[in-house]
């Protein structure tokens, strides 16, 4: 398993696939830029200031120039996965 999957691994506690009732991260990939959309991210206090949008619906969106910015912000982005996911499990 890659880093990233471990990480997803080891926060998440297991569940019934049959009653998932939530969505994790939403990737959206464009020329020149990959987004990551997380659908409740409004909850996640974020420090560093990767998340960026004001939307109604609670989403937040951290975009990257390509993989060298997504590593240059991994140690950010980690942080804001397992204190998601930390949330998300409350739900």
């Amino acid at each position: 398993m890659e880093q990233s999957q471990l990480l997803l691994h080891r926060a998440m506690k297991e569940f019934d696939p049959k009653e998932y009732k939530r969505d994790l991260i939403v990737m959206n990939l464009h020329k020149g830029r990959i987004m990551m959309v997380f659908p409740s991210g409004a909850k996640v206090n974020d420090q560093s200031g990767l998340l960026e949008g004001d939307y109604k619906d609670g989403r937040r969106i951290a975009t990257f120039k390509d993989l060298d910015d997504v590593q240059a912000k991994q140690g950010a982005l980690q942080t804001i996965i397992k204190s998601w996911l930390e949330l998300v499990d409350k739900e």
